[in-house]
């Protein structure tokens, strides 16, 4: 191989490397916190201004900066990251159990699970905010009239503000 080709192919496994890195946190925030639709909540509104911007400069990058810039750029990314993992250790921000699912509904948060009776032990893992709601899909149901339950396969059209946060498996 030659000197170039060998410099480009390992410029490419360092880009691919931290590439990797940036996409492994983001489903971490996703699958353990609830994304950083909740994050963004809890966290000091000086903290997420200065996220939000790395995350922008770093997807600027992706559009036209050469691969080095790209790196340099994810090599911030991550650091930003590594601070709002430092964020939620500070804040004692617990891990979302696996039964817990998190929707944002125009910008309320809501923590939806199955039954109940796991209302409590949830709602003391779970951060509290005024923006924030636990629900259960039982609890749904019973508030749920009669008629609409039965009417459930006729509805086809969902409201497009409601928002999954998809959680890695």
């Amino acid at each position: 191989m030659k000197k170039n080709q060998t410099d480009n192919y390992k410029i490419d496994a360092s880009l691919n490397y931290y590439k990797q890195k940036l996409y492994d946190n983001e489903i971490n925030i996703r699958k353990n916190y609830g994304g950083f639709d909740v994050l963004n909540l809890l966290f000091d509104p000086k903290f997420v201004k200065k996220f939000h911007r790395a995350l922008d400069i770093y997807t600027d990058s992706l559009l036209g900066s050469d691969k080095l810039k790209q790196i340099e750029m994810a090599q911030m990314l991550l650091r930003a990251y590594e601070a709002a993992f430092e964020q939620i250790r500070i804040m004692n921000i617990k891990k979302l159990d696996p039964g817990v699912t998190t929707y944002t509904v125009d910008g309320h948060i809501y923590y939806v699970f199955e039954k109940q009776d796991h209302l409590e032990s949830v709602k003391e893992k779970l951060p509290r905010h005024k923006d924030m709601s636990y629900i259960s899909i039982e609890e749904l149901l019973r508030c749920m009239p009669k008629g609409i339950r039965e009417m459930r396969e006729s509805l086809s059209d969902l409201d497009p503000t409601i928002k999954l946060i998809n959680h890695a498996n």
